[in-house]
């Protein structure tokens, strides 16, 4: 801070010189901090489970001065997220975009006076796939799992080759490929999620139907489950529900390609 005042104290002595004889007072120099300019460069939409990579590097300071800190920090992320900052280097961060939705985050410099500037960056993670279903939940070390069947080919809970799910990852129910084959991304055991089941290309004329189960509480008592699901990168439907341990949720159908979406709502025991 020094070196600028000194700067700023000179630049005002000399423009006030040359009004001196016309003034009857001197006015002080106005004095500018000319503090360091953070600077975020990156992507605006990943996909959920993308790796996101942002760059500092052209961060820098007017006045000619070394950044010597770099601090990031996740502001805004979606419910059930637990997306967190890692350093590849101190200018340069990457995380684990764990839910669609909207992030925001943050870098703060400092420069070698001990001036800091801040700056902010926001982003989507948007699902790319005709049908995503998401499903978080809010208690660590238990396990819920979700749940796709193919309503319209006779379909049922818990039961392959009909159920899309943690022992039916990836089912075939139309030809090889991807057009009517659903595929189940990550069975977490241990919380928070997400559990995401997509269908890249529906078949027409089908109904699906979302079913949640709360496979093992730990001991841990009730969770609270939240399922979204966005067709074609929309979100469309989102419904929590308090559940306790081997209660499955009948969350609700969709139906393709109108992509209405009919919601159930009902609970019963596991069976």
């Amino acid at each position: 801070m020094e070196r600028k005042i000194r700067q700023l104290i000179a630049l005002g002595f000399v423009a006030t010189l040359g009004t001196a004889c016309n003034d009857s007072k001197l006015a002080p120099a106005a004095l500018s901090t000319d503090d360091p300019i953070a600077v975020i460069n990156g992507q605006q939409e990943y996909a959920p489970l993308d790796t996101a990579q942002f760059d500092g590097s052209e961060s820098h300071d007017p006045d000619g001065g070394d950044l010597v800190g770099y601090e990031w920090s996740v502001i805004t992320k979606p419910a059930g997220s637990n997306a967190s900052i890692q350093y590849i280097s101190d200018s340069q961060v990457e995380f684990f975009v764990d839910f669609a939705g909207d992030y925001t985050i943050e870098l703060t410099v400092t420069d070698d006076e001990g001036d800091t500037g801040t700056t902010t960056y926001n982003f989507s993670a948007v699902p790319w796939q005709a049908i995503h279903v998401e499903l978080a939940w809010d208690i660590d070390s238990v396990d819920v799992d979700l749940h796709l069947t193919n309503v319209s080919d006779g379909g049922q809970f818990y039961q392959s080759p009909g159920d899309c799910y943690y022992a039916n990852l990836q089912p075939e129910w139309g030809a090889p490929g991807a057009v009517g084959n659903p595929s189940l991304d990550i069975d977490d055991v241990d919380g928070f999620g997400p559990e995401n089941i997509n269908l890249d290309q529906p078949e027409n004329s089908k109904q699906y139907r979302v079913f949640v189960h709360y496979f093992s509480d730990d001991a841990m008592g009730p969770t609270n489950a939240t399922v979204r699901i966005y067709l074609s990168g929309e979100l469309r439907y989102e419904q929590l529900k308090n559940l306790t341990n081997d209660i499955v949720w009948d969350v609700a159908t969709i139906d393709w390609p109108t992509g209405e979406i009919n919601e159930i709502g009902t609970t019963f025991m596991n069976p």
